[in-house]
Parts: structure tokens; sequence; C-alpha cells
């Protein structure tokens, strides 16, 4: 018994410094660091042929998601058709 009393002491310190050290741990962790200069986190643009292959994938997969496959394969089609001209 002697045993289990001496140990108790030593769990309450480390769930106390555990409990102490992860809230600074934690938002450290999460920070992304920025690429280029700071304050400058536009998103990357799309070349045109490439932004409307994604929107007709898009459309294709809400025609296909709503079980309109008569819709969907055409969409489908012209989507590969789209992603060949823009080199994807």
């Amino acid at each position: 018994m002697k045993n289990v009393s001496l140990a108790r002491p030593a769990l309450w310190g480390i769930a106390a410094l555990f409990s102490v050290c992860l809230p600074v741990a934690l938002p450290a962790q999460s920070r992304i660091p920025t690429m280029g200069r700071p304050g400058q986190n536009a998103p990357p643009t799309m070349p045109p042929e490439v932004q409307k292959a994604a929107e007709q994938y898009s459309r294709a997969v809400a025609f296909d998601k709503a079980r309109k496959w008569n819709e969907a394969v055409p969409a489908y089609e012209e989507f590969l058709k789209l992603a060949v001209a823009a080199h994807l």
C-alpha cells in the first residue's frame, strides 16, 4: 500500500505538468507557414481551361448524384474533352 501512496503525488504532478504544457503546444502546431510575402494568402488562380473543366466535372457529378444518368454521361464526356484540351 505504501508504493501506491507514493505513486499518486507523482501522477498528480505529471497530470498538472501535462495540463499546463498542452494548451501551449497545441496553438504552436496549428500555425501554417506562409509561402512568399507575409500577408499574401490569395488562393492560386487556375487557368480558364482548367476552370471550365472543373465546372463541367461538378455538373456531371451533380447529375450523377441526382441519378440523372442520361444527362450525366454526356456531361462526363464533355468533361473528358475539356480535360484533354486543358492538358490535365
